[in-house]
């Protein structure tokens, strides 16, 4: 195990083992979501006595959460990509571009549907309105009393609306979390003729509509969950058409398109040997060489919030680090000096179609 290098920022080794193997892989097969988060680490200075000091796939989307830095540089990117397609008179698009890389922006859909309930806990959600006055109020209380199967003591045409909502919502999470094929239209794959296509078209009608109102004041408000469900709603639809139309694909599981991995692993790292929810930089390396033991898979975590994907493998083991060379490894150095704009090979005319999902 000491021959397992861990350090911050980007790990050359991973890297260099993803390209080799992302080289042996079929075009649609490297096509994969990008996710990032953050994980809260304690300052700790810490000696190491083992070291004795104080790329290949295609990016067709990012996930990440509401946190005001990921919409900062979504915005950003979203922003100078739009600037550069007026300029080239291009049509415009909620996606960015990298090179010549067209890449879909989406919000984790399980932040977005947390950021739904936590509004309502503090503020009514009104459907529509009609001459400015709220319209088909939905309230956190007719939520808990629904739940609790406790006597309606409320308004009905209220208990009507959250009614309405809260299925709007379900189906709303349903449609951005399909898995395998089942009764649930929306939760099965997204096909060409599946319904998510016009579910998707009518959803975002509904949320243009819907504003939270202040309990006491009356007052409308537009909450970040609300514009980046919109956002991730047309992000859906652009991805649909990209691994559809240029990689062939037959259907696509939206489940693979949230950060719950990244989740769980952050929580494994929490979970290892005791719950350790803010870990030293040195505690989290540690945990990591032990889940690499068991290639991830050995750590369980009690009431976890995330859905486990049972059907996944790591593209990295514990098996390649050890496998490597890594005497001598030095910090990654990113050499852009012959980074031209040119032509990417996942747009070539001559890729084979065959079925493939995610």
């Amino acid at each position: 195990l000491q021959k397992i290098p861990l350090s911050p920022g980007l790990n050359p080794m991973i890297l260099e083992h993803l390209e080799n193997m992302a080289s042996q892989m079929s075009i649609r097969d490297k096509v994969c979501i990008l996710m990032w988060d953050e994980v809260s680490i304690q300052y700790n200075v810490a000696y190491d006595i083992r070291r004795d000091i104080i790329c290949g796939f295609h990016i067709v989307a990012i996930v990440c959460d509401q946190r005001s830095s990921n919409v900062a540089a979504i915005n950003q990117l979203l922003w100078q990509t739009d600037r550069k397609r007026n300029l080239e008179k291009r049509t415009q698009g909620q996606t960015f571009e990298v090179g010549n890389i067209e890449i879909v922006p989406l919000y984790d859909p399980p932040h977005l549907i947390k950021g739904i309930r936590n509004n309502l806990l503090t503020k009514d959600l009104a459907k529509d309105f009609e001459n400015n006055i709220p319209k088909n109020i939905a309230s956190w209380i007719s939520v808990v009393l629904m739940e609790d199967g406790k006597e309606l003591a409320i308004d009905a045409e209220e208990g009507i609306a959250t009614a309405e909502t809260v299925n709007f919502f379900n189906d709303l999470f349903d449609s951005v979390n399909s898995s395998e094929v089942n009764d649930n239209i929306l939760g099965s794959p997204v096909k060409e003729d599946s319904a998510h296509h016009t579910f998707w078209t009518n959803t975002k009608h509904v949320l243009r509509k819907m504003r939270y109102v202040d309990k006491i004041t009356r007052e409308s408000k537009i909450v970040p969950s609300l514009r980046n469900w919109l956002i991730t709603i047309d992000g859906f639809q652009k991805l649909w058409k990209i691994v559809n139309l240029k990689y062939g694909f037959n259907h696509l599981k939206t489940r693979y398109c949230n950060q719950d991995p990244i989740e769980n692993f952050f929580g494994q790292i929490r979970s290892h040997a005791v719950r350790n929810i803010n870990p030293t930089l040195s505690q989290f390396q540690d945990s990591f060489v032990t889940l690499l033991l068991s290639n991830m898979k050995s750590i369980s975590i009690a009431s976890g919030n995330c859905e486990v994907v049972k059907d996944s493998f790591m593209l990295f083991s514990l098996k390649k680090y050890l496998e490597h060379d890594v005497t001598n490894i030095e910090a990654y150095d990113i050499d852009d000096s012959n980074d031209i704009d040119e032509p990417h090979e996942l747009f070539s005319s001559t890729v084979i179609r065959e079925e493939s999902s995610i």
